[in-house]
């Protein structure tokens, strides 16, 4: 299973953590999610073929780490998955 612990409309903060989450060495997967919250694929998104904001997941045993490291970007959107439950 995975989380969703990022959802933006802004390209460069997706950038900066699929960056930051390689680097860190943290399995994730980021894809596209339509205003219904339709996942899409990266590349269509990309053109806009219906996205209405980009996502990332982690592994659910990775979340923790993930969350740690996103807190110490300068970006929005991050989602902490124990709190929308």
């Amino acid at each position: 299973m995975s989380a969703i612990v990022l959802r933006t409309s802004n390209r460069y903060e997706l950038d900066v953590v699929t960056s930051a989450l390689k680097d860190a060495g943290v399995p994730f997967y980021a894809d596209g999610e339509t205003a219904g919250g339709v996942a899409i694929d990266l590349v269509l998104a990309e053109h806009g073929h219906g996205a209405a904001a980009f996502i990332v997941r982690v592994p659910k045993g990775a979340t923790e780490v993930a969350l740690e490291l996103l807190r110490q970007l300068p970006i929005g959107g991050i989602i902490d998955p124990a709190e929308e439950s």
